[in-house]
């Protein structure tokens, strides 16, 4: 059997390509127009229908599905013929006594918005009971989703090339490269049955436009369970060992390749919905995600004498703080201006607060260089590695704490990484520092992980709240030199820039350049209040239902988020635990005007709160029993949101080939 594990290897990689890229789909729309539901007897031998509605069908430019019933009562046999819009298209043939479903296809129509369907036979004695005009002859529904079109349709999103060669390489590295674990006969003779089914009926699928009048396409992920079954016991075995809580006998290098393939899938859904996004909606331009307005950059004298920099951008009607971070790659320490600092005014909206946060910008201009053309790209780059390296620091805490590494795809579901990725803007990049900090200290690793808080804190100082709580548990469990070290390492650094931004600053902001701060606190639940008073009375982005969805959703899990930390420092009292309260207290303070003006600014202001427990879900079997439902319940929530109620939830979904709900 081994021997031939390349060959099969080989050819379950080619019927995966074929078969998700030939067949499959992501999105299809379904449109159909019944014209005939109840009998219509001929007259003189023939059945006529003329119809006005059919522009939306006809404007496709595809075949269209003629789906008919013929009522034959008469005691002969009959040949018919449908014509539309007087070109014949098919002659069924009717037993006698019978009524057949006839599926007919038409790939042309007449000029105009009125088109003829017409159906004879013989002189009298038959009846049209049905006729509907439809994009496909027919489908089914759930997770195995099969539609039936015209053999010549392309009415459909295929899936793309590039995600057919990833799938169907996973599907060969698992006949490649995995030993499967011996499974009881029962299992493998279902297995062998199961097997063969598939394999018929991916067969199947796969002939039929060659052999009928039919195209049959699958769901892109219905594909994938599919190929999963053919490769099932290679599939167990390697969910067994990524999945697991405890590392095999085989090596430990073998064994912390599972986190990074945690951290890779985790980046790759989010690459993934990237590109969609890049190609869709910004015509492969990266600029597009930093949502620039073209009022600000007018204004800015760091690029408005720049022709050729304004036109390598998408420019916006209306900009957001991703633009800020892209003016300020431009001139990360302040020198442009050092004689006429006020000039900085034009440059970003809160001058101290904006380079107090100069972490993300340094780190493009160092990755980039003076090459201002790749700033867009790198800063999304940058958030994808950011991504990637916060699912691998939380796997890695995971395995410390014997918990599987798979805890790392919770990144997947914190609202706020979304936001940040489809605004280009740098929480990810401050979580994968600070996760990495986490990880040091439990290494007892001081000097190393101070400097990841330091450069979390110089990309958003908010985490500050988790490298005091550590810190001060730390002291208070005897190791003070510990505790001195680490948050001098930690804390320094952001001091010293603060000082030079000041300094910088100082001619036109005097003494308030050291102390950029944003408006952003109010009274508990006074900004979730206003937020769902606007939404009631139908002023909260008038005409987007998915931002009032967003609006109603998102509070109600920040405040079940909110319950359960402040229930988790009641019982297990510890760093993280506080921490996670305190970011509860902050995030239900948010005022309206600056944060819950936009869902998407309260998801990215309240992401620690969701970092935090994910930490502390790392000690799940140590909590009661009712702590740990609530954990699960809060995740399990998140990800519907996600998914369904976030405003992107339809773009994810439609992007990830899941399914709406019913």
């Amino acid at each position: 059997m081994r021997r031939h594990r390349p060959i099969i290897a080989a050819l379950a990689t080619v019927v995966a390509f074929v078969a998700l890229f030939t067949r499959g789909f992501i999105d299809f729309d379904r449109l159909r127009l019944k014209l005939v539901q109840s009998a219509t007897a001929a007259t003189q031998g023939s059945v006529r229908l003329t119809s006005d509605q059919l522009d939306g069908l006809t404007g496709l430019h595809q075949p269209l599905a003629l789906i008919a019933q013929i009522d034959n009562p008469t005691h002969a046999d009959h040949d018919f013929t449908l014509s539309v819009d007087g070109a014949p298209v098919c002659r069924p043939h009717v037993g006698a006594g019978t009524t057949r479903r006839v599926d007919c296809v038409a790939t042309a129509w007449a000029a105009g918005s009125a088109h003829e369907i017409r159906f004879d036979g013989p002189p009298d004695g038959w009846a049209l009971t049905y006729l509907e005009i439809a994009t496909h002859h027919g489908n089914t529904s759930g997770p195995f989703f099969f539609v039936i079109l015209p053999r010549d349709s392309s009415h459909y999103t295929p899936v793309s090339p590039a995600f057919s060669l990833l799938a169907a390489l996973a599907i060969g590295a698992l006949f490649l490269l995995i030993e499967p674990a011996p499974f009881a006969r029962w299992l493998a003779l279902t297995h062998r049955a199961l097997s063969f089914v598939v394999a018929a009926t991916l067969a199947v699928i796969a002939a039929a436009p060659w052999v009928s009048h039919y195209r049959v396409i699958v769901w892109s992920w219905t594909v994938i369970v599919l190929l999963v079954v053919l490769a099932f016991p290679q599939a167990w075995t390697t969910t067994r060992w990524l999945f697991g809580r405890r590392a095999s006998a085989a090596g430990r290098w073998v064994d912390a390749s599972r986190r990074f393939i945690v951290a890779a899938i985790v980046a790759g859904v989010f690459a993934t919905a990237m590109h969609v996004r890049l190609a869709e909606a910004y015509d492969g331009n990266y600029s597009g995600f930093l949502t620039v307005s073209r009022s600000s950059f007018d204004v800015n004298p760091l690029v408005n004498a720049r022709p050729d920099i304004r036109d390598s951008l998408r420019l916006a009607e209306n900009g957001y703080d991703g633009q800020f971070m892209y003016y300020m790659t431009f001139d990360p320490l302040l020198r442009t201006f050092r004689g006429d600092p006020a000039q900085y005014g034009f440059v970003v909206d809160n001058v101290p607060y904006r380079f107090g946060r100069i972490g993300f910008s340094l780190l493009t201009r160092i990755i980039a260089g003076d090459r201002w053309q790749q700033y867009p790209a790198t800063m999304i780059a940058v958030i994808l590695a950011s991504v990637f390296a916060a699912a691998l620091a939380l796997a890695a805490l995971a395995e410390q704490a014997g918990l599987s590494p798979a805890v790392g795809a919770l990144i997947l579901i914190v609202p706020g990484f979304w936001r940040s990725l489809f605004g280009g803007l740098p929480e990810p990049l401050a979580v994968a520092l600070l996760l990495a900090g986490v990880f040091f200290c439990a290494r007892s690793q001081w000097i190393v992980a101070g400097a990841c808080f330091a450069g979390s804190l110089l990309v958003r100082e908010t985490g500050s709240v988790i490298v005091l709580a550590i810190a001060g548990s730390t002291a208070m469990a005897g190791r003070r030199r510990d505790a001195v070290t680490l948050l001098l390492v930690s804390l320094v650094p952001v001091a010293l820039w603060r000082i030079y931004v000041g300094w910088s600053l100082l001619p036109a902001w005097g003494i308030s350049g050291f102390f950029g701060r944003a408006p952003v606190i109010g009274w508990p639940f006074g900004g979730i209040a206003d937020l769902w008073s606007a939404i009631h009375q139908g002023r909260y982005f008038p005409g987007s239902p998915s931002m009032a969805r967003a609006g109603i959703a998102y509070p109600i899990l920040l405040i079940g988020a909110s319950v359960l930390a402040a229930a988790l420092a009641i019982s297990t009292p510890g760093a993280i635990a506080i921490a996670a309260t305190v970011y509860a207290l902050l995030a239900l303070c948010l005022n309206f005007e600056m944060t819950w003006i936009d869902v998407g600014n309260a998801e990215r202001t309240t992401y620690e709160l969701f970092v935090v427990l994910a930490l502390t879900t790392l000690q799940i079997r140590s909590y009661p029993r009712p702590l740990r439902v609530a954990l699960a319940v809060l995740w399990c929530a998140a990800g519907l949101y996600v998914l369904y109620g976030a405003y992107d939830a339809d773009f994810l979904r439609t992007t990830l080939a899941l399914p709406d709900l019913p």
